[in-house]
């Protein structure tokens, strides 16, 4: 990554204090760092500080192994140099985020080198002083040895998060973990854990909060947990447990909150055993062999429960249609269910008025069941893909009554598109997904999509081509209010709109047919007009081609368009003339070939803020006066490629907004004229002169607080002593582009330059 000549930070920043600058730094990427390093002196002097070697830690502790990987390999020397700095320096840690941040670079680094060599890691850790590994609380490692864990907690005594994924550990290792261990989240897999080891473990690990814990003895495992364990979140998806061995760590467990318990041969009959009056979430997905018995018994205590997710499970639905009236349920899931019973929800859903998901998808309901939730639910998200069984008057009630629903999926269905229609007034639905809806009618699914005002995402793949295109135009247009690219022929967007309602027009803001000068579709004149009939609140309008602006003559008195991009061949200055006049509200133009006749006739008190007079080689200055002096909000001014003298441009009003002006390889620029343009700028931030002919002795004329922050003279032959004298004016200028450029006694330029910068 180069920095372009001529870039130059502000010299404002010698003058920040140390902790704002660094703040500044640890936004930026380690990639980004190492740039601004080479932009600026200070910055790189700023990076050899102690403060500054902290932002560049700050950048390495929030990225990935990956970008890390990246910076040793761009110079893997450099690389180990820099750690070893990082272990040598005492960086006065004060704050506690400060502390993390160090903590999480350490983190970063090591699972970077054990990626690399898990011996390697070790030393890089043995190195390290007690208080930098004192401030390491996670690791995260696939291949470690017992002795290898062993000797990490050793030398790490503040580990708080432990992630051992996929080993082949006995537990010999966490055995050897300290009595006043801070140790809160573990994750571990492995086929070989020792029940004795892990007893050990679990005796000392007395501040554990969150345990993921897969192998073939995880039950007995936990069963040895003691009572005083503070336990929260217990994730055993996939692992092989015994009812009793359960039934014992539950009774221990008094405070859980989640329980993961998926893939498993339980009955339900422990879950009778939790004590935890906190429990929120429970998940016994593909469990095959759940008894309702046991179920309804749990289920008729679980107040608290938010989240039940009984995916791919035996159940019928009975026990949960015991949840206690004065539930806390957010979300039910219960895909694949195949012996599901609608009945049993007709029993729940009335009382579950908290529900924000329901996911039924694959299951045997017609729908009659979900008629039954409450008139003050809270659905937001409704699944019911593959529900062969479906009634579509069903479906409808229910969609009537969640009218928070904005997510529904109603996939594999037999439903025609009625029912969508029926509710597309009222609904907040932002996501429809329907994939392979055999007997949907595509005219109801469009004149839903006309209506459905919240709509933002269709998901189908069987939907036709002409439907497609169709909703696709309609996002464009409508939905993200026109802010994309047409490539649509004019002639088939006009056919659409055509087809559209006037409410739905009325929302058409934008038409862009042009990504530039020299690209886009072509158009006539009457398609113009006819847009313009069309789409009465259109704000902006991007055409080009062989168009005269005939068609832009035709716009209505009380039209609202902004934003005009006019790339004409030939423009008629008498019809742009008609146009103009009309266009009250516009506040952008950019037109090539123009004369300025024509935009010379915009009414008083135009809005006008912004104009490109790109490749206008024969401008009219009388017209350009008699326009820019009734300009009273204009901000930015292009002249790229013009003949502009700055003569009408010099009649702007005295308490004119200019804010940026370019004259790019203009040629016929005069001096007087920029003398009476600069003299009256005293907003002025941007100027643009390259490949102009200038001496610049104009810009000396700008009032003495002029705001100029940066200037282009690239290509240009700069008279050194205007240009030093304009750098001891402007205060504010910062930004300085000279590539190419012919300078004078360039030495006492610089010198002028360092003074200011300060390098």
């Amino acid at each position: 990554m180069s920095i372009p000549s001529g870039f130059y930070p502000s010299r404002t920043i010698s003058h920040l204090p140390p902790e704002e600058r660094v703040k500044i730094l640890s936004y930026l990427t380690p990639q980004e760092q190492l740039m601004m390093r080479g932009a600026s002196r200070a910055w790189n002097y700023l990076s050899q500080e102690r403060l500054g070697q902290f932002a560049f830690i700050q950048s390495i502790a929030g990225t990935c192994s990956r970008d890390i990987e990246k910076l040793y390999d761009n110079d893997p020397k450099a690389f180990e140099v820099f750690l070893d700095r990082t272990v040598n320096t005492n960086f006065n840690l004060v704050s506690d985020s400060d502390s993390r941040v160090m903590g999480k670079f350490f983190y970063n680094v090591l699972y970077f080198k054990s990626r690399v060599n898990i011996e390697e890691m070790m030393q890089w850790l043995r190195k390290l002083p007690p208080q930098k590994r004192a401030l390491i609380e996670e690791f995260n490692y696939y291949d470690i040895t017992d002795r290898q864990l062993a000797e990490v907690i050793e030398l790490c005594p503040n580990l708080k998060k432990l992630h051992l994924i996929n080993t082949n550990i006995t537990g010999e290792g966490l055995s050897h973990i300290p009595e006043n261990n801070q140790l809160e989240y573990v994750s571990l897999s492995s086929p070989n854990l020792d029940k004795a080891f892990l007893s050990t473990f679990f005796s000392r690990a007395t501040k554990l909060k969150s345990l993921w814990l897969v192998s073939p003895i995880a039950g007995e495992i936990l069963s040895h947990i003691p009572k005083n364990n503070q336990l929260e979140k217990v994730d055993l998806d996939n692992s092989t447990l015994k009812e009793n061995h359960l039934i014992e760590f539950f009774s221990k467990a008094t405070m859980l909150k989640e329980v993961n318990l998926s893939h498993s041969n339980i009955t339900g009959k422990c879950l009778n055993f939790i004590v935890s009056d906190q429990l929120e979430a429970i998940i016994l997905s593909y469990c095959e062999y759940l008894d309702e018995k046991w179920l309804v018994k749990f289920f008729s205590n679980a107040a608290t429960l938010k989240r039940i997710d009984l995916t791919l499970s035996s159940t019928t639905g009975e026990g949960i249609s015991h949840i206690p009236i004065n539930n806390q349920l957010q979300t039910l899931v219960l895909r694949y269910c195949e012996f599901l019973d609608e009945r049993y929800l007709i029993g729940l859903l009335p009382n579950a008025t908290l529900l924000r998901e329901l996911d039924v998808s694959k299951t045997s309901i017609t729908g009659q069941c979900l008629v039954h939730i409450s008139v003050q639910n809270q659905l937001e998200r409704l699944r019911l893909r593959d529900c062969k069984r479906l009634n579509e008057a069903l479906l409808r009630e229910i969609l009537l009554k969640a009218t928070m629903l904005t997510e529904l999926d109603i996939s594999e269905t037999a439903i025609t598109g009625q029912v969508l229609v029926d509710i597309s007034e009222h609904t907040q639905l932002e996501e429809l997904i329907f994939y392979n809806c055999k007997k949907l009618d595509e005219a109801l699914v469009w004149e839903f999509f006309l209506k459905a005002n919240k709509i933002k995402k269709l998901h189908s793949k069987s939907l036709s081509d002409s439907l497609i295109r169709k909703i696709t135009i309609f996002e464009m247009l409508v939905r993200r209010n026109g802010n994309v690219k047409l490539h649509q022929q004019p002639k088939e967007v006009i056919n659409f709109l055509h087809d559209l309602p006037l409410s739905s027009r009325e929302m058409v803001l934008s038409l862009d047919f042009a990504n530039s000068a020299a690209s886009y579709m072509m158009i006539t004149e009457e398609e113009i007009a006819t847009l313009l009939q069309l789409c009465p609140n259109l704000k902006f309008l991007a055409v080009g081609g062989k168009v005269t602006g005939e068609g832009l003559s035709h716009i209505s008195e009380d039209n609202q368009l902004e934003k005009l991009f006019f790339y004409s061949w030939n423009p008629d200055e008498g019809f742009l003339a008609q146009f103009f006049s009309k266009a009250k509200k516009i506040k952008e133009v950019k037109f090539n070939k123009t004369t300025g006749v024509g935009l010379s006739h915009l009414p008083e008190g135009n809005q006008l803020e912004k104009i490109d007079f790109y490749e206008s080689e024969n401008l009219d200055e009388k017209a350009l006066a008699t326009l820019f002096a009734k300009i009273s909000f204009l901000k930015e001014v292009n002249f790229f490629l013009s003949s502009v003298t700055g003569e009408g441009l010099s009649r702007l009003l005295e308490n004119n907004r200019l804010e940026k002006v370019s004259f790019v390889m203009c040629k016929q620029l005069k001096e007087e004229a920029l003398k009476k343009l600069f003299a009256k700028t005293p907003f002025l931030k941007e100027v643009k002169f390259d490949s102009s002919k200038t001496t610049f002795e104009g810009l000396l004329h700008l009032p003495g607080d002029t705001q100029l922050e940066k200037l282009s003279l690239r290509y240009c032959n700069i008279d050194a002593e205007i240009f030093n004298a304009l750098i001891s004016k402007a205060a504010y200028l910062n930004n300085i582009d000279h590539r190419g450029a012919s300078i004078k006694q360039k030495n006492k330029l610089f010198k002028a330059f360092k003074k200011i910068f300060g390098h």
